[in-house]
């Protein structure tokens, strides 16, 4: 975990990263679409839904965040969110305009 305060906002940044197989580009397109997985081969392996990812990526963006990952095959991916540091006031701003449209 690191703290960003570079810009305007100041961002909580985890980086998790791994030694694993590694995503082609190919899959790097779709890691974060629901129910994407490697392939058949893959899913037997490790299991998993292929919810995950998809379903961290828009909490984070519900957040006000992000979630990205780089990759090369055979020698594992990194996966990073950046939160806002308060998130409390970006979850309030996101309900309170989903209130307005209801």
């Amino acid at each position: 975990m690191t703290i960003d305060d570079t810009g305007e906002t100041t961002w909580i940044v985890f980086a998790i990263s791994d030694t694993g197989i590694g995503m082609s580009e190919e899959h790097l397109q779709r890691v974060f679409a629901p129910f994407a997985q490697a392939d058949d081969k893959t899913t037997r392996r490790y299991g998993g839904t292929g919810l995950g990812l998809s379903l961290t990526q828009k909490l984070c963006a519900m957040m006000g965040g992000t979630l990205s990952v780089s990759s090369e095959l055979g020698k594992g991916s990194t996966f990073t969110m950046r939160l806002p540091q308060d998130v409390r006031e970006v979850v309030l701003a996101v309900a309170l305009d989903r209130s307005r449209d209801r």
